[in-house]
Order: C-alpha cells, then structure tokens, then sequence
C-alpha cells in the first residue's frame, strides 16, 4: 500500500514513540505523526514529505543525548 521508504518511516516512528501518549490523554502517540501524515497526503505530496511528516517529532521526544541523536542519524542513513 505504501513505499519502501514510507513503510519504514512508520514502523521507526512507531518504535520510537511506543510507549508515548499523548498530552493529556491515553491515546497512542504515533497517532500524532500519523495523522500530519494523512494530511501531507491529502494534499497530494510525496512520498518524502510523508517520510518527514512521520518522523519529525522522533529526534525531539525519544532523543535523550547526543549518542542517542547519532544512532538514530545512523539508523536513518542506512535507511534512506
């Protein structure tokens, strides 16, 4: 249903935010990033703009040092 790259970006999004939930609420955090996903498609982006779209709170909420933000580079270089 998805590409490659898109696919990839959930399942890193969904482990890097399983055990978040939203602020003030028990709902799961990835719903967040996928939801801004949703709407990137929407309006007809591409498949990089969905990519960012679910990714772009995982070095912010589930980076905690400098290490953490180098892994997490590294892992997305191997990726994309």
């Amino acid at each position: 249903m998805f590409s490659k790259p898109v696919e990839r970006a959930i399942a890193i999004a969904a482990i890097r935010h399983k055990d978040q939930v939203r602020k003030g609420s028990r709902v799961p955090f990835i719903t967040h990033p996928v939801h801004v996903a949703t709407m990137i498609a929407r309006h007809g982006l591409g498949d990089d703009a969905l990519v960012i779209a679910l990714l772009h709170d995982v070095v912010e909420d589930t980076c905690d040092s400098k290490a953490d933000r180098r892994a997490l580079i590294a892992e997305l270089s191997a990726e994309f």
